[in-house]
């Protein structure tokens, strides 16, 4: 038996994702581009768990290589989106979606893509990624029933500082 064809791979796994009446065509997350992306979802998963810190980013997206990312995810259509007039936000969460969709898989994105971005619950990861939590430890007081104290012994008396220049 041999495999069949699949077909157009746009068809199969990229979105279609409705914002103001249109509906766009997002292509699917490319070779290239799939392993930054998956970096940069499990960072953000560490951060959401505790297992990293934000300092700790070998590549943080500033405000402009953001906008690139969501241009490379988007492909074309982000041009479409842009003459279209959609707003950045919409921009960014359709951008997120195809990204979730990639990372994770689709119900995941369509979740995403309902709650408008919005999380649903924290996100729970296996135990060898979870951060270890510092145990406070406790003390208790031991009983004192039943036993002295040692005093220590009074020794003499520092002078103080006088209350005015005549000594008195």
């Amino acid at each position: 038996m041999a495999f069949k064809d699949l077909g157009d791979w746009a068809d199969l796994v990229g979105l279609r994702l409705p914002i103001n009446g249109r509906v766009y065509l997002l292509p699917p997350i490319s070779a290239e581009l799939g392993p930054r992306v998956q970096a940069i979802i499990d960072f953000g998963i560490d951060i959401a768990v505790g297992a990293a810190d934000a300092d700790d980013a070998g590549e943080v997206l500033n405000d402009v290589a953001e906008r690139d990312l969501y241009k490379e995810v988007l492909g074309a259509v982000y041009d479409a989106m842009q003459a279209d007039g959609v707003p950045w936000a919409a921009l960014k969460h359709a951008a997120m979606t195809s990204i979730i969709d990639a990372t994770r898989d689709r119900e995941e994105a369509e979740a995403y893509w309902a709650r408008l971005g919005k999380p649903e619950t924290p996100v729970k990861q296996p135990a060898d990624r979870q951060p270890r939590k510092a145990t406070a430890s406790r003390t208790t007081k031991a009983s004192t029933a039943g036993t002295t104290s040692r005093r220590k012994p009074a020794g003499k008396a520092q002078p103080g500082r006088r209350s005015s220049s005549s000594g008195s």
